[in-house]
């Protein structure tokens, strides 16, 4: 004769498992979602920070187009005035 007390908590106890281990995978799916929707999020915010730096650098190229240029000049002034900034040779020595 069967032990039906024991089939029957097997069961229960199978049907536990499964509910807990179906649980945890709505889980870590719904975690997953959410992961990902903040990934999303920085992802847009990122994209928008770079368009705002692209705009605002090319409205600062359109004042100064040769901005650029200036820097170098200036910068080469400086050094050459200062000695500052790349070495300069010298008679007699090596840099």
């Amino acid at each position: 004769m069967p032990n039906y007390n024991f089939n029957f908590r097997f069961f229960a106890h199978t049907t536990d498992v499964a509910e807990y281990i179906h649980k945890r995978r709505e889980d870590e799916e719904e975690g997953e979602t959410q992961l990902n929707q903040i990934k999303e999020r920085k992802l847009r915010e990122r994209a928008k920070l770079e368009e705002e730096f692209r705009t605002a650098k090319a409205e600062r190229d359109k004042i100064n187009p040769n901005l650029l240029e200036e820097q170098l000049e200036i910068a080469e002034y400086t050094a050459d005035r200062t000695g500052v900034g790349y070495p300069v040779p010298q008679e007699g020595r090596e840099p």
